[in-house]
Parts: structure tokens; C-alpha cells; sequence
């Protein structure tokens, strides 16, 4: 059986997640950039701005899970995910509260049916 040696990497996060979102990386120190690069999204609506910095949030969130799950022992990271969870929740209460329920578990159920989706359109 063949162990796969794993450099322990030191938790440095780049101060800005919106840009680790956009570069599809959150760490500082180990990002290569590819050749293609989005600096900002045109976004037009509150329904594109919620639903994007929610997806900025959960992006955010995922990563530090992961990295967490290799370095359960840092607190840190462990914060920093509380307090990503915390806001990523407070997006998805305006989300309900402004326009319309965004899972089938959430609380607020009210249209959530009734969401026009791509796959949905005959």
C-alpha cells in the first residue's frame, strides 16, 4: 500500500472571499492562476446580488470544511467558518424574506413551486 505524502499547508486565507471566489481558490499561498481571470461580476439585481454573495459564502464555507477536515486542531479556521455559516445564513433569511423560499427545506415555502427554472420551460 502506497501513502500519499501531504505537505501541511499554513492557514493563510485571502482577506477578500469574494476574490478567492472569483479566482476559484480562497487560499493566498496556494493559488497558480489560470489563463482566463474574472475580476468583478455585473450584477443588476438584488436577486443576482443575494443569490451571487450567497454563492460567494457557500463557496467560502466548503473550502474551510475541507480544510478543516486535514486540520481539525485549528482554531482559526474553526472561527472563521462560524462566522462565514453565520452570514451565509442571514443571506439566505433576506433571500426568503425578500423574494421566495431557495430550498424545499426551508421554513418559508411560499413560491418556491412555483420557481421558473430553465429545465422547467417547455
Amino acid at each position: 500500500m502506497k501513502t500519499l505524502e501531504i505537505n501541511s499547508q499554513p492557514f493563510v486565507v485571502d482577506n477578500d472571499i469574494e476574490k478567492g471566489f472569483l479566482k476559484g481558490s480562497l487560499w493566498a499561498n496556494l493559488y497558480d492562476p489560470y489563463k482566463y481571470k474574472v475580476d468583478k461580476m455585473n450584477l443588476s439585481s438584488d436577486w443576482e446580488r443575494a443569490v451571487y454573495m450567497l454563492q460567494v459564502y457557500t463557496f467560502t464555507s466548503v473550502e474551510l470544511a475541507l480544510y478543516i477536515s486535514t486540520h481539525p486542531n485549528c482554531k482559526d479556521a474553526v472561527d472563521m467558518l462560524k462566522k462565514v455559516n453565520a452570514e451565509k445564513k442571514k443571506i439566505c433569511e433576506f433571500i426568503e424574506t425578500k423574494f421566495t423560499a431557495i430550498t424545499c427545506s426551508s421554513e418559508v415555502l411560499d413560491g418556491f413551486f412555483d420557481l421558473k427554472l430553465p429545465w422547467s420551460e417547455k
